[in-house]
């Protein structure tokens, strides 16, 4: 059934990384230990201008986007916290200007 809901694709562009918009989604699951450690996890996150979009007692959940070298410096500095799950979506990107991928 998953299958069946797949969309073709239609056009593919290669895109020059100087005249494009290039992001990447990532959503993080760390430990928490303490709320020393919740404080300095949520000061990291607004530096990184991440967003915390779940937290528990034992863990935070951070979404952030941006450039693969942001995405990877924010997961070096989370690996000191004890990384549970991570998941990055991969590249996404956009010309720049008017320029559509119809054209």
């Amino acid at each position: 059934k998953q299958l069946s809901k797949l969309v073709d694709v239609v056009k593919i562009l290669r895109l020059d990384a100087d005249r494009s918009v290039i992001r990447e989604p990532a959503l993080i699951k760390v430990h928490v230990a303490d709320s020393k450690a919740r404080s300095d996890l949520i000061h990291y996150v607004n530096i990184f201008r991440g967003r915390v979009v779940d937290i528990s007692p034992e863990s935070a959940t951070i979404e952030i986007t941006g450039t693969p070298s942001k995405i990877d410096a924010f997961v070096d500095l989370m690996k000191a916290f004890g990384i549970k799950e991570l998941a990055r979506t991969g590249l996404t990107a956009l010309a720049r200007g008017p320029r559509t991928v119809r054209e």
